[in-house]
């Protein structure tokens, strides 16, 4: 993949960009195989997004962690929170509550 967008960044998009069919976290992870290609081999996958707590970003971002874990095998996860809603998630994670 070249990164170099070149004089029309536009044309880069649609010639590089693989449309995803839905941020659905339960959908099939098939329009996701691409990433595999992209992460084989990584030991630390880090996943950004430009805004906190957009329902849409969440939900991709979940997507994205489930192809990480079933599809790449990864089996450690580092979550960006706040405070407490980082200590819910470490309830939750440990004790299921």
């Amino acid at each position: 993949m070249d990164a170099d967008p070149g004089p029309d960044p536009a044309a880069w998009i649609r010639a590089t960009a693989h449309p995803l069919a839905t941020v659905d976290p339960s959908a099939p992870l098939d329009d996701l195989r691409t990433l595999g290609s992209l992460v084989s081999g990584a030991t630390v996958v880090a996943l950004g997004g430009s805004t906190r707590g957009a329902h849409e970003v969440t939900l991709l971002q979940h997507r994205l962690l489930r192809f990480l874990v079933v599809v790449g095998g990864f089996r450690t996860l580092a979550i960006e929170m706040d405070g407490a809603s980082g200590a819910r998630f470490d309830s939750y994670v440990r004790t299921g509550a």
